[in-house]
């Protein structure tokens, strides 16, 4: 039996990974307040704010859409407790990196899979990313060569931002925007996909 999946997102790192590991589906934007779901559940850690984004993207997209199994994720990118937001711009992205270069910060993923409004499975990962230190020329020549402007963290890790990181601890696949893995082994095992 063929079930219809969605990605709720625009992340186009979540759309190449569910790409990558051959699944069909269609994109629909959820329409969610993340500030008020953040504000919400203040005082939660980064981690479970990541997971109950990600249930209320699922949620959203499956309502309205009953009969499809929906795949929704989210990221909180942190420098101890300061949350990393996308920069928008070039100048703003060479700064965030000067800021991260020489630490480690953590990116918080989660994803959830939801199906006639209800949500069927939810996880979340923590990847401890070590940048190495890096000049201001180094910082300033990578930003030109990637579009990172929509990237919290402003790195692309699929592509010359690995050059960045000394060292990787957690789930590599989880900072490209999704738990890959554990969400390819989630639809498999109840069926909605076959190899």
């Amino acid at each position: 039996m063929t079930h219809k999946i969605i990605l709720a997102s625009g992340s186009e790192g979540r759309k190449q990974q569910l790409t990558r590991a051959g699944i069909a589906f269609d994109i629909k934007k959820p329409d969610v307040d993340e500030e008020a779901i953040a504000l919400e559940h203040q005082g939660a850690s980064l981690r479970d704010v990541a997971e109950h984004l990600a249930v209320a993207k699922g949620l959203a997209v499956s309502e309205k859409h009953p009969n499809a199994v929906v795949i929704a994720g989210d990221q909180i990118c942190a420098l101890g407790t300061e949350v990393l937001h996308k920069p928008m711009t070039n100048q703003n992205a060479v700064m965030q990196l000067e800021h991260l270069q020489g630490k480690t910060h953590h990116l918080h993923t989660s994803a959830a899979i939801c199906k006639g409004g209800e949500v069927l499975w939810q996880f979340a990962t923590t990847t401890a990313l070590h940048m190495r230190e890096l000049s201001l020329d180094e910082i300033e020549n990578y930003v030109a060569q990637d579009d990172v402007r929509h990237c919290c963290g402003s790195y692309k890790i699929e592509g010359q931002g690995m050059r960045l990181f000394q060292r990787i601890d957690g789930d590599q696949f989880a900072i490209e925007g999704l738990p890959i893995l554990d969400v390819v082994n989630t639809l498999y095992e109840y069926k909605f996909i076959g190899l």
